[in-house]
């Protein structure tokens, strides 16, 4: 192992308390999961990755219900958008910094595929996401159906490429 710098000396040097104690429970994560942050980050964003298709079974179940619950299929749909798209900024940015729902989609890192046209898809999903959770007009839950439809379908692509994306960033 190399020894330590000079410069890496004068950072703990000039440490806040906080900080040399952000320094301290590093070490010891990874001294115990024997693991880098690193590769503790890749495995907490397939962790949400596996939330996200949780949450797509949950949009399924309440599809082919005996008693349909559309409502509940766009808001599972959404949240499965949501999860799968939070893993992928997380390892971006290195860290859970972008997780509210109204700048998440904006924080979409620029190299994930079709960066703009999901920017806008998430945005339309949490929009349909509020309403379906929301709003009591429409009344009628057949109203959501076609927009329960979409976000499925668009959740099981966001899924398989968030999971591409994670795999890629994580060599």
């Amino acid at each position: 192992m190399p020894r330590i710098t000079d410069s890496e000396l004068l950072l703990v040097s000039k440490a806040s308390a906080e900080r040399l104690k952000n320094f301290a429970d590093g070490a010891s994560l990874t001294a115990r999961a024997r693991r880098t942050i690193r590769q503790l980050q890749i495995r907490v964003a397939n962790d949400r990755v596996r939330l996200a298709r949780r949450h797509l079974r949950d949009a399924q179940r309440a599809k082919t219900a005996a008693t349909p619950s559309p409502r509940t299929v766009v808001s599972r749909a959404y949240y499965a958008i949501y999860h799968a798209a939070r893993a992928v900024t997380y390892v971006h940015h290195e860290g859970d910094d972008h997780e509210g729902h109204t700048v998440l989609a904006q924080k979409l890192p620029p190299d994930f595929p079709d960066c703009d046209g999901w920017k806008n898809r998430i945005k339309e999903a949490r929009y349909d996401r509020n309403r379906a959770d929301y709003d009591p007009y429409p009344a009628s839950d057949a109203d959501f159906e076609e927009s329960g439809v979409r976000l499925m379908r668009e959740a099981k692509e966001m899924i398989v490429l968030a999971s591409k994306y994670i795999k890629e960033k994580s060599v």
